[in-house]
């Protein structure tokens, strides 16, 4: 057994999921900058962007803010407490690859999610977002906490 599975394996569950809980907020930053970069494309200021994340009947920036980096530490918390499930079954290595092919799974998982239940049944106001906008910032969150997650230790 090498050192970082044992460092790994020294980690409780709940010290996986508050650093997956950290690693997803960080992600969830990432997600948004990829989100604000293609809406300003098209002329959406960042203001408007993070409104859409907004659950309120009058959203605003900062509950938007406030709502999505929540739901990304969320997110980011069961990733981490995942990995570190899998690590302790040994179902996957340590290699980088590996947690990488797993965020990417996680984030396209995420976005299926958001696509086919979550998003048609609440009207919200982030289906506004392209699909492939939203598509692509999730698979950069997942690939981010992957990578991140990765350094459990």
């Amino acid at each position: 057994m090498n050192t970082n599975r044992v460092e790994l394996l020294r980690l409780s569950a709940a010290d996986a999921a508050i650093d997956g809980l950290f690693k997803g907020v960080l992600a969830g930053i990432v997600m948004f900058l990829s989100l604000a970069i293609a809406g300003m494309l098209i002329g959406d200021h960042p203001a408007v962007i993070l409104s859409r994340f907004s659950p309120s009947a009058n959203p605003s920036p900062l509950s938007g803010l406030l709502t999505h980096l929540g739901v990304s530490a969320v997110y980011g918390a069961i990733f981490g407490l995942a990995c570190w499930i899998a690590i302790w079954r040994r179902r996957i290595g340590l290699q980088r690859r590996v947690f990488l092919a797993a965020g990417l799974a996680y984030g396209l998982a995420l976005w299926l999610l958001a696509q086919l239940i979550i998003l048609p049944g609440t009207g919200s106001s982030i289906a506004e977002f392209a699909v492939g906008s939203l598509a692509l910032a999730h698979l950069l969150y997942g690939a981010l906490l992957g990578l991140t997650v990765q350094r459990l230790g």
